[in-house]
């Protein structure tokens, strides 16, 4: 009797260590943040900053995103435009200086955080700046 007794048990712990070892190979229903593979990406800080240098030149600065492994992607529209990507930029970068602009348009600029393909909601609303110009 004991010995169809430890037989049981003996069965039942591995069929629960099966069942445990199967949950565990299965893919998680989240990302998770630390993995390099993974497509998990954290909102973007609301901190996307304009200052204007010359009238054809304005230098945006956001604060470093830890989260992002990849890239950051500028993308600015002119006027009513579509949006365009400027520049991508790397991850350990948070300043980027765009030149030539002109007084009579008005800019808006996105800041998207990038990992490979997945990408972040843009970093805050649409930035816009109309030059004054200088008249003389």
């Amino acid at each position: 009797m004991k010995k169809k007794y430890y037989a049981f048990i003996l069965l039942a712990t591995v069929i629960c260590l099966g069942c445990l070892f199967l949950l565990s190979c299965t893919k998680p229903d989240r990302d998770n943040p630390f993995d390099p593979m993974s497509n998990y990406t954290t909102p973007m800080q609301d901190s996307l900053a304009l200052t204007q240098i010359t009238d054809s030149q304005v230098k945006l600065e956001w604060q470093l995103n830890p989260t992002i492994v990849g890239n950051y992607i500028i993308k600015r529209q002119v006027n009513s435009g579509d949006y365009e990507v400027l520049s991508t930029i790397d991850k350990e970068t948070n300043t980027y200086t765009d030149t030539g602009l002109m007084t009579t348009n008005t800019y808006h600029y996105q800041l998207i955080g990038a990992n490979g393909d997945v990408q972040t909601e843009p970093l805050t609303n649409s930035i816009s700046t109309t030059f004054a110009g200088i008249f003389y």
